[in-house]
């Protein structure tokens, strides 16, 4: 942490954004133009951690159950030393215009905090920190709808998303979309709002044929996004895929892992876990000194039933892959010096 005590941590993060730009977005029926352009800028700080504790841990019996205690203590007040327990969030006014290729049918209008455009099968939907406004192919505005949090990362249609569409998704006649903290199924038409799920950390959605959502998410509560900077070494938080119910948002089954869902087509469900460390040089000598606390590299594959949430099977190596693809019963692997196609009988 040396070298840092003076710089205020989110101010960089909230103004990395360029204030203007203009980008042309692939669609299912060509390119769309999207710019944004600041007007005034706004930067709000926000608490981003607890209060200190009104009575110091230090103060009780120093023994092995009050160690946890201590450690969050003495962490966080490092934390706040180094002005750590604010963060600024970007509400600035932006001027932002969509339009098609061509140069016709443009949109422009004002919205609060950093625009995106996700272009999807039939709309285009516009996001700006906890309001999205959705528009037809023609840049006609449709509906706007104000969210619970901020819309965050996700791959756009057009991008291709191992761990799950969105956080926009166009499926059928509704709009499914997930901020830091909840998903919402909108009518596409009327805008309005079908029913939500809060579940904090969504990272993706997947869709089957028998009208099934399956959700990449985590077992966080929403004091992880009030509070994002608070440290707890006791957390326990861990991955969860959800089955919902996509016309009622009832939740089927859940199940926590710490891989998260990588593929589904009909009965095929994989999840997928793997890390790697660097390998070694062609003469054989490592790229890094080894000590021996390493996390050895792996590979995990299980397939999981779609009825249940259990697993069906398990797949291990002890080295990681350059990337991998699934095919139904087939599964593609790259590593540094071998392809591996793997297959299973499909009863």
């Amino acid at each position: 942490m040396n070298g840092t005590a003076d710089r205020k941590p989110g101010a960089a993060e909230a103004g990395a954004e360029p204030a203007d730009q203009f980008v042309l977005i692939p669609a299912r029926d060509g390119y769309v133009q999207f710019s944004s352009r600041l007007i005034e800028q706004r930067l709000v700080a926000h608490q981003a951690m607890k209060a200190p504790p009104k009575t110091s841990a230090l103060n009780g019996t120093v023994n092995q159950a009050a160690t946890a205690d201590i450690a969050n203590e003495i962490l966080n007040d490092m934390q706040r030393d180094r002005g750590g327990d604010t963060m600024l969030e970007d509400e600035s006014r932006y001027e932002v215009s969509v339009r098609r290729a061509d140069g016709k049918a443009a949109w422009t209008a004002e919205v609060i905090g950093p625009p995106a455009l996700y272009p999807l099968k039939t709309i285009n939907v516009v996001t700006a920190n906890k309001q999205i406004i959705v528009l037809d192919r023609n840049n006609q505005k449709l509906w706007e709808s104000p969210l619970t949090y901020n819309v965050v990362g996700g791959a756009r249609d057009d991008e291709v998303a191992t761990g799950g569409e969105g956080p926009c998704v166009e499926r059928g006649s509704m709009l499914y979309v997930f901020d830091q903290g909840v998903l919402t199924a909108f009518d596409l038409k009327t805008g309005s709002a079908q029913w939500r799920l809060p579940s904090v950390g969504i990272s993706g959605l997947f869709f089957d044929d028998q009208g099934m959502l399956y959700v990449n998410s985590t077992t966080a509560g929403p004091d992880s996004i009030k509070y994002s900077r608070q440290i707890d070494v006791t957390a326990k938080n861990s991955g969860v895929i959800l089955k919902v119910d996509a016309r009622t948002g009832k939740t089927i089954w859940s199940r926590e892992t710490p891989a998260a869902m990588a593929y589904l087509s009909g009965p095929y469900i994989y999840t997928l876990q793997s890390f790697g460390s660097y390998e070694d040089a062609e003469d054989g000598s490592p790229y890094q000194v080894q000590t021996g606390l390493e996390t050895q590299p792996f590979l995990r594959i299980k397939r999981i039933n779609p009825k249940t949430g259990k697993d069906i099977w398990e797949h291990n190596q002890e080295r990681a892959p350059l990337d991998v693809r699934f095919d139904k019963n087939r599964i593609h692997l790259v590593f540094k010096k071998e392809v591996q196609v793997l297959k299973f009988l499909s009863l």
